[in-house]
């Protein structure tokens, strides 16, 4: 619920100031001239762009955490498994609720994140053994990486200037509900914000040039 409540909130948030974005910038294109009016074209694009950067930013801090939940929880029941049963295997997790794939770096990190001394993260998930025993720490579930806010936030920035010029490189692929349907609107909003105001730009207003 609280997840699904910050998606809303998300949401309401990036369609207030895009709106009144868009009105405004309809409005005030009949009352400047060209070299004015394709100043508001290019700052009203970017603020767009930047926009729903910050709400995808906001998708994967989501994301990510309740993927490292999911997978806490898995684990754990994968390791109570083990303890009831001596031949039972560790089967590892398949499915992912990260809000994005392509995104080497995470801003939640749990048990599946955290690596032996002699393990290489880059060979695949950890071994069962150092499950078993992260499983067992008494250190949070939850490990929050602010040394990669940076990071994720240049990802989300790309991914939102590929998305609004319907480049489409594919290295970065929303993949739940919610982070599809913010790139599907984004891609609407640059179609329509591009029309209408280039639109009038090139077609010339009441003041002319």
């Amino acid at each position: 619920m609280a997840t699904l409540i910050l998606l809303v909130l998300g949401f309401l948030a990036l369609l207030l100031p895009l709106s009144l974005s868009l009105f405004a910038l309809y409005r005030s294109l009949n009352h400047h001239p060209k070299s004015e009016m394709a100043v508001l074209v290019l700052g009203g694009y970017v603020s767009v762009l930047l926009v729903f950067a910050s709400l995808y930013f906001l998708f994967v801090f989501i994301g990510d955490f309740v993927d490292v939940r999911e997978s806490n929880s898995y684990y754990h029941t994968e390791v109570e498994r083990m303890r009831q049963r001596p031949d039972h295997e560790l089967r590892y997790r398949q499915v992912s609720e990260r809000a994005f794939s392509g995104m080497s770096d995470r801003l939640w990190n749990g048990i599946e994140q955290r690596y032996g001394p002699l393990e290489d993260p880059r060979s695949g998930p950890p071994s069962p053994e150092t499950i078993l025993q992260q499983s067992r720490s008494a250190q949070s579930p939850f490990d929050f990486q602010a040394q990669n806010r940076l990071a994720v936030w240049f990802d989300c920035l790309h991914f939102s200037t590929v998305t609004i010029a319907t480049l489409g490189y594919g290295d970065i692929i929303p993949k739940t509900w919610y982070a599809k349907l913010a790139a599907d609107l984004e891609v609407l909003m640059g179609i329509v914000f591009v029309s209408l105001s280039l639109g009038r730009v090139l077609g010339g207003g009441e003041n002319g040039a």
